[in-house]
């Protein structure tokens, strides 16, 4: 088969060039996109209660919005974390949850 290939050297090397160029054609027929399009299966729910502390913020605003939060389809972990004079809850939801009808379902409770 070597032989054979050595006896042939502008078979070899046009195959060659054949292979490359269709690899660089096919490879610019590749699509690139910087942002794909997944839905991320988390939402971030960021609460504002001036002029009060943590712990009051704990419990006045995220806790019952946790506890209301429970019931969601599709959730994986729910955590929450408070400062002063605000709150974030953060959802996570599991693959394949449809992130549009979730964000609805969040936003009523």
């Amino acid at each position: 088969m070597i032989r054979y290939l050595i006896q042939r050297p502008v078979a070899v090397l046009l195959s060659f060039a054949l292979l490359l160029g269709l690899g660089v054609y096919f490879f610019n027929k590749i699509p690139v996109s910087l942002l794909p399009t997944i839905d991320v299966p988390r939402i971030v729910i960021s609460t504002s209660y001036p002029d009060h502390t943590a712990s009051e913020i704990e419990a006045a605003v995220l806790k019952p919005l946790r506890e209301a939060l429970l019931t969601t389809d599709g959730l994986i972990d729910i955590s929450s974390k408070a400062a002063s004079h605000n709150g974030t809850i953060s959802i996570v939801f599991g693959h394949g949850t449809r992130m549009d009808l979730a964000y609805v379902e969040v936003n009523e409770k």
